[in-house]
């Protein structure tokens, strides 16, 4: 049976007194792909940072892998791949491999040489993402897909159980959003990954998690992508009149 990866019991945070998250509860199982959806200030990030530690609850409680997050020092098991909506500057001194290790840093512990197996684990990701035979260049000399991918293989080095993803495609061509999700469908069918993603792309979310959980400051809805074919649903969650229009390209 499945185990439990992440839970929020009852959780409540406040921002100098302003209500910001309110009793969410909802449990992530081992292999599920959760996709995370709400206005701005719904309290998204708010939620990714008490999952990630970075912030504690009001009130609740928040469990990684069983245990409360505060008492969490297995952080090598949760990847994270930040929001970024300004690449790194070609200056910036470090090449595409370095950035890659320093995912590893949790794993091998701080200050420690990186042995040949890290160093092998980083070309592995770095195979792995598409960016073979790039190992040496600066990363600020990637384009804005690569540089992103890079952090993706920065957030899998560490050979996470736990993939947290912040907007990972925004700022993106079509072509680095296809390359994205085309490497993260790989990695869920080699390996058994939990993924949480917090996105406002409705029609990617609809077609790549396997579980929705709709949030503008409580618990809006919880369960099947399908949720988000359902015009009163999204019209509970944003708060305005929705309609709906398929179409494909």
């Amino acid at each position: 049976m499945p185990g439990e990866v992440v839970c929020f019991e009852d959780v409540s945070f406040r921002y100098h007194r302003a209500p910001v998250l309110e009793s969410i509860s909802f449990t992530v199982m081992e292999g599920e792909f959760l996709g995370l959806v709400g206005p701005n200030g719904a309290g998204k990030t708010t939620l990714l940072r008490l999952l990630l530690g970075r912030l504690r609850p009001d009130e609740g409680e928040v469990r990684l892998f069983g245990e409360p997050v505060y008492a969490f020092r297995s952080w090598e098991r949760v990847g994270y791949v930040p929001q970024r909506t300004v690449p790194f500057e070609r200056r910036f001194p470090a090449s595409l491999l370095e950035v890659v290790l320093s995912g590893r840093a949790a794993r091998r512990g701080l200050g420690r040489r990186f042995r040949r197996e890290d160093l092998e684990a980083g070309e592995r990701c770095l195979e792995l993402v598409g960016l073979s035979g790039m190992e040496r260049r600066l990363i600020g000399h990637l384009s804005p897909g690569q540089q992103q991918r890079a952090l993706l293989a920065r957030a899998l080095v560490g050979e996470p159980d736990l993939l947290v993803l912040d907007e990972p495609v925004v700022a993106l061509d079509a072509l680095s959003q296809h390359t994205f999700w085309e490497v993260l469908r790989r990695l869920r069918r080699e390996r058994t990954l939990t993924v949480i993603l917090v996105s406002h792309d409705l029609g990617v979310v609809a077609e790549e998690v396997t579980s929705v959980a709709c949030l503008n400051r409580r618990l809006v809805c919880y369960g099947s992508p399908e949720l988000l074919k359902e015009g009163r649903v999204l019209e509970a969650v944003y708060g305005v009149p929705v309609h709906l229009l398929h179409h494909r390209h």
